[in-house]
């Protein structure tokens, strides 16, 4: 029979939520009340609300993805190369791949098979970047933030801000996916949620919001209106209220829930 490793203890995997609580001795119904969400939480929520019961309620804990690893190695390293420039230090390649190399060194990647083709690719990203001119100083770099929404806390960090000549300032966020449409965009919340951050915390007016995809050098820049904004306000609030409420009904998806780290302890799962 498969089983479920947590906190140092093998959980058969047909047993069911209740007795998975029960064994690991969590509370059933007994979460703190929320006053602070980061947007991790919020948009594990929203893709679904038992995900965010067995992880943030729960506590149980999560497997590394070489994705997810391959995301932060290239943060790490831009966050590196971006940090050392200044007025006497331009930024040359050689300090760009330093700082690659330094990152990888700091993680412990989990699956070593794919570490050698994805250093590859990673630094294939990074020069493509640098050669396009894509590196410069910013003006906050991995800044984080704490917002107020509806007396709610809500917390994340900015990949970078930038500051035009114009005066304006654009938020930047490095993806390794494939781009989205501008037009996807502009119902983004994670865009939301940095936008409302960078006005009502930091005051930056005028605002351009960018996602830049490693991949292909692509810098797709949308504008969030106000009534964009109002709904990605609404959105947290609703999401607030329902975790206050303990709703955590599952959204079984075959796609979500394949690449889900509970799907085996999970009854909806839908694999």
């Amino acid at each position: 029979m498969k089983a479920y490793e947590t906190g140092g203890r093998r959980i058969a995997a047909s047993v069911g939520l209740v007795e998975v609580a029960r064994q690991v001795e969590l509370p059933l119904n007994d979460a703190p009340p929320i006053a602070a969400l980061s947007y991790t939480q919020v948009d594990t929520y929203l893709r679904c609300p038992q995900m965010y019961q067995y992880r943030f309620v729960f506590r149980l804990p999560t497997r590394p993805k070489p994705q997810m690893q391959f995301g932060r190695i290239l943060h790490d390293a831009l966050k590196g190369a971006l940090g050392s420039i200044d007025r006497e230090t331009p930024l040359t390649w050689a300090m760009v791949d330093s700082a690659y190399v330094a990152a990888w060194a700091k993680e412990r990647f989990c699956a070593p098979e794919q570490a050698h083709s994805l250093q590859d690719l990673g630094r294939s990203y990074l020069r493509r970047a640098f050669d396009a001119g894509d590196l410069s100083k910013p003006l906050l770099l991995e800044q984080p933030f704490s917002l107020r929404v509806d007396g709610l806390r809500l917390t994340g960090r900015i990949d970078r801000v930038d500051r035009h000549s114009d005066g304006s300032y654009e938020v930047i966020d490095y993806k390794t996916g494939s781009a989205k449409r501008a037009a996807e965009l502009q119902r983004d919340l994670q865009l939301g949620v940095y936008a409302l951050a960078a006005r009502e915390v930091f005051r930056f007016d005028p605002l351009s919001l960018s996602y830049y995809y490693l991949e292909t050098s692509e810098r797709v820049t949308v504008d969030k209106p106000q009534d964009r904004l109002d709904e990605d306000r609404q959105t947290i609030v609703k999401v607030a209220e329902g975790i206050r409420a303990e709703l955590f009904v599952a959204r079984p998806d075959r796609m979500k829930c394949g690449g889900c780290d509970f799907r085996l302890l999970c009854p909806s799962a839908a694999v």
